[in-house]
């Protein structure tokens, strides 16, 4: 399978990254949005404007991840922290 975006840069005139700093620039976030804009002001196609979205939003969707699954390994319980406490001795008779 090809990919899509293969000829981006020459239908285009920016990289997938150069798109993304121009969406991150707005300050958009809704994909309608993000399409929009890719076609008002761009003259992108409404196929690229859509592809490049998606692939923009997908992406701050994978850090957001990434994030929550490393802050669930940080921390004291992250081997960082001191111990528990200590148990009391035992009175059993």
């Amino acid at each position: 399978m090809s990919d899509p975006f293969s000829n981006l840069e020459k239908k285009t005139g920016r990289t997938m990254p150069q798109w993304f700093e121009v969406l991150s620039a707005t300050g958009l976030e809704k994909h309608t949005e993000l399409v929009d804009y890719l076609k008002n002001e761009h003259s992108v196609s409404h196929g690229f404007a859509n592809g490049i979205a998606l692939q923009y939003r997908s992406r701050a969707a994978s850090d957001a991840d990434t994030d929550l699954v490393e802050g669930q390994y940080a921390g004291a319980k992250a081997g960082g922290g001191s111990p528990p406490p200590a148990l009391p001795p035992s009175t059993s008779r």
